[in-house]
Order: C-alpha cells, then structure tokens, then sequence
C-alpha cells in the first residue's frame, strides 16, 4: 500500500470506529435498541430526544476529558 492509501485508510477506519460507538452509545437507550411499540408518529421526535442524550453525553466526556467548558 502507498502512504495515502494507507493515511485513507486510517481515516476510514477511525470515522467507521466513530460510528459504531455512537450506534452503541444510542442502543444503550431501552427505546432505542428494541421494537419500537409507541405510535409511529412519534418516532421521529423520540429518536431525536435518544440523539440528543447521546450527543450531551458526548459533549461533557470531551470538557471533561479537555477541561473545556462552553
């Protein structure tokens, strides 16, 4: 392999691990790993709350871990 192929594919790598973890993070929410039961019309906002909560989650490990705050 070139050097920018393997600096892809590292970049790949690392966005795929990034990915994954978040899918992970989300399934840890009940409502979000199961079969959702609740009316579909509600699904869009209820997924958007699980998002939410993962991304705060996210947020607060990175200041933390940086010692940043907003």
């Amino acid at each position: 392999m070139t050097r920018e192929q393997k600096k892809l594919n590292r970049l790949r790598s690392s966005t795929r691990i990034e990915i994954e973890h978040t899918f992970s993070r989300r399934k840890k929410y009940a409502i979000a790993s199961d079969i959702y039961r609740n009316r579909d019309e509600d699904y869009d906002q209820t997924m958007n709350v699980v998002a939410g909560l993962v991304n705060l989650r996210a947020y607060d490990r990175i200041f933390q871990r940086t010692g940043l705050q907003l």
